[in-house]
This record gives structure tokens, sequence and C-alpha cells, in this order.
């Protein structure tokens, strides 16, 4: 493992806490983009409703 990697790897938790901490507005509106894409690719139009609830349960899984 060279230098970087490592200290790549060790900041990554800090990193983390900082991206949800500063930066959760931001997250979710690009996940919520993205898993909009995909939904649309997988599935076709889906209800507005269903396809919303779908989109925050999966924002949770990356936020919490």
């Amino acid at each position: 493992m060279n230098p970087f990697e490592s200290t790549a790897t060790a900041l990554w938790p800090d990193i983390q806490d900082w991206l949800v901490l500063k930066h959760q507005p931001e997250i979710e509106s690009l996940y919520r983009d993205l898993f909009k894409k995909y939904l649309i690719e997988k599935f076709g139009a889906l209800d507005d409703k269903a396809r919303d609830k779908i989109i925050k349960h999966l924002i949770k899984n990356i936020i919490s």
C-alpha cells in the first residue's frame, strides 16, 4: 500500500462525517437525481408518490 492510499484510508471515516454534516443537502440532491434516473431506466415511469418513497428509503441507506 502506498503512503497516499493509507492516508486516504485513515481519512475516510472523518470525510464521511464531514460530508454528512456539511453537505447533506447536496448529497441528497445528487442521489435523488441519480436514483430517479436509475428507477426510470429500470422500471420506466413510476407514480410520483411511489418513486419519492422509494428514493427516500434509498437515501436513508446513504445518509445514516
